[in-house]
């Protein structure tokens, strides 16, 4: 059984809207093997130095950093099983290496769920759409109701 992309999961009938180099981006990583990639996160952490004793529990759990730091760079390792994206992002912080855990899996009504930290801590729905050929993942349940969105375009994945 081949393995699925969430991602493609989601998008369903509108994955061939996506760019090729994306199409091939985001879907599955076949069995037994691992995706690799890197690249620098512009920002990661918090400014709010009142959040960071929170975050540090958040931290052991390889959710959050516990700090602010810009311009950091990663490696990451994707794996597909069972349909789910599981990702493993290694940043290179000023204090050292740190790893992130994360795994998505697709949800009803062309959704995905993003399960961060392990155990998991912290938990995203985002709605998966394709804006003008990028993988756009928009929030669907922003507490400002605004819909915030990233997207994942020709010129910014992989950075």
């Amino acid at each position: 059984m081949d393995p699925r992309s969430p991602y493609l999961e989601a998008l369903g009938e509108r994955r061939s809207d996506l760019h090729p180099g994306l199409g091939e981006y985001f879907s599955a990583v076949p069995g037994g093997s691992v995706g690799i990639g890197e690249g620098v996160f512009e920002r990661v952490g918090t400014p709010r130095r009142w959040l960071w004793p929170l975050y540090r529990m958040l931290q052991a759990r390889a959710a959050l950093i516990a700090g602010w730091e810009q311009d950091v760079p990663f490696t990451v390792h994707n794996r597909t099983i069972a349909g789910r994206a599981v990702g493993e992002r290694t940043l290179q912080l000023h204090s050292g290496a740190w790893t992130m855990k994360d795994v998505v899996s697709p949800a009803p009504g062309g959704r995905v769920v993003d399960r961060i930290g392990a155990p998991s801590a912290l938990s995203a729905v985002f709605d998966v759409r394709v804006d003008d050929g990028a993988l756009a993942l928009c929030s669907a349940l922003s507490a400002s109701g605004s819909g915030d969105c990233g997207r994942a375009s020709r010129a910014s994945s992989p950075r």
